[in-house]
């Protein structure tokens, strides 16, 4: 297998034209795909994740040229997506008997929450604790050396026995909840914008972070007690913008949701409709959270911890 870790849309372009498969090559504002799509953001953001996408339409596409290009983190979607495409997961047309099998719930829910993973409890899915195992043990920089140690690790995942393992990974995720309810949070009043809750964390949060409103629908910005969260996580040096879900997003910002935010916040923004961040390599500082939640809800706050 052949991976290309690149940092800009030009050099996406030359190893497209070279005849490399492009994977979530996505750059604040500018997507570069090739004949499969492999994208879910700007303006592919109505396509379904890409590992659902490969695993279940596009399996072993590239078994014979297992050539892709990448850029970013290394994140579980994208990697799965790799395996998929280059047929090296267990999957319903191998012919070998140690990779039978049919991850396509699996699949799913790898797709799920990478695009839309409020309002469930990840340990509690049959196929949750598989996930929350191959994100304990990716956590990889932003690099080659990183998609290939993710793509190994779910194939390593997917065919072992790995039962001990997932008890530790519920007990860790129940630790990982903990912490984020202990973040250090702030929030900006709205002005003409959102209430926007701002998070200083060393996790990552969304799930917890929103609160759903159970006397509302979901659909709605009364639904969450924080329809838009905007967090620093210290491991990553990365602000990740959120809303619950697409709908709550378009209420608030409109059609194309944070889409029409991020133009606001200066060169390389970008993402989906209901989720997106700061430029790719490019490190952040817990201030610009507070700057980029004081520009989306055209407030200020008088109390803040950070």
């Amino acid at each position: 297998m052949d991976i290309k870790f690149v940092k800009t849309a030009e050099e996406a372009r030359r190893l497209l034209a070279e005849g490399y498969e492009p994977v979530e090559c996505s750059f604040g504002g500018e997507s570069v795909v090739g004949e499969l799509r492999m994208d879910h953001h700007e303006e592919w953001s109505h396509l379904e994740s890409v590992a659902v996408r490969a695993y279940r339409d596009h399996f072993g596409a590239r078994r014979d040229d297992p050539r892709f290009v990448v850029t970013g983190a290394p994140d579980a979607d994208a990697c799965f997506a790799i395996a998929a495409l280059a047929g090296i997961l267990p999957h319903p047309s191998q012919d070998k008997p140690w990779l039978k099998g049919d991850l396509s719930s699996l699949a799913n829910l790898v797709g799920k929450v990478d695009t839309d993973p409020i309002g469930f409890d990840l340990a509690e899915d049959p196929d949750g604790p598989t996930l929350l195992l191959w994100n304990g043990l990716s956590n990889m920089p932003h690099s080659q050396e990183g998609f290939v140690f993710g793509i190994q690790l779910w194939v390593q995942i997917t065919t072992a026995r790995i039962q001990g393992a997932l008890k530790g990974v519920r007990e860790d995720e129940a630790a990982r909840r903990e912490e984020a309810f202990r973040a250090k949070t702030c929030f900006f009043a709205p002005g003409d914008g959102p209430l926007v809750r701002v998070v200083e964390s060393d996790v990552w949060g969304f799930d917890v972070w929103y609160e759903r409103d159970h006397a509302a629908s979901p659909d709605t910005p009364e639904g969450w007690h924080n329809p838009v969260v905007v967090a620093y996580v210290a491991r990553d040096k990365r602000i990740t913008i959120g809303c619950p879900n697409r709908r709550v997003a378009e209420a608030l910002f409109g059609p194309g949701g944070l889409k029409n935010v991020f133009p606001m916040l200066g060169e390389g923004w970008g993402g989906r409709e209901e989720v997106g961040g700061s430029p790719r390599n490019k490190a952040m500082v817990p201030d610009d959270a507070l700057r980029v939640g004081s520009i989306i809800a055209k407030g200020q706050t008088d109390d803040c911890p950070f």
